[in-house]
């Protein structure tokens, strides 16, 4: 599911997905041939190979960032901030390039909560004013194009958006 307001363009996608559909061979789905970078949020390493958009526009499969957020916890505050802050500044560099896929299983609690980081990031770190920063306007936005999203994990969320309203302290 395309993420419209964190595009930025036909071929710089956002994208929530599961997992599933990151290890099909997808070839009628163009997007996916723009592949740069697939954040997992539900492994420290990803168990199947990434199939979608083979063979990919770059020539060569894109990058992987794993993570289990469901592993994360508020009272690790410093360090669960530090490792948004990595996935959200890779995302950032690869869609400057191409399409990022972020998923856990089904793509709708794990996936959702760090693509809402996304978008506090975009708003408060980068400057990008037009991207909401409201947690329930982005839910909402996320719900939109992923009917199935709700928010989960939102210890982590608004542990992340305090850290960012501090200037990142």
């Amino acid at each position: 599911s395309v993420v419209p307001w964190l595009c930025m363009g036909r071929t710089q996608a956002v994208m929530l997905s599961d997992e599933e559909t990151l290890c099909r061979d997808l070839p009628g789905e163009p997007i996916f041939q723009h592949l740069r970078l697939v954040v997992n949020c539900h492994q420290e390493r990803p168990g199947r190979a990434y199939q979608a958009g083979k063979p990919w526009m770059s020539g060569r499969p894109p990058d992987v960032v794993s993570h289990a957020v469901h592993t994360w916890f508020s009272d690790q505050g410093a360090r669960t901030n530090k490792k948004i802050d990595d996935i959200n500044e890779k995302m950032w560099a690869a869609v400057q390039e191409g399409t990022v896929a972020v998923h856990c299983l089904a793509g709708i609690h794990r996936a959702a909560c760090i693509m809402a980081c996304h978008f506090l990031y975009r708003h408060y770190v980068l400057g990008h004013k037009h991207i909401p920063c409201d947690t329930a306007d982005i839910y909402r936005k996320m719900i939109s194009v992923r009917p199935h999203v709700s928010p989960a994990y939102e210890d982590i969320l608004r542990g992340y958006e305090k850290y960012l309203k501090a200037g990142r302290r």
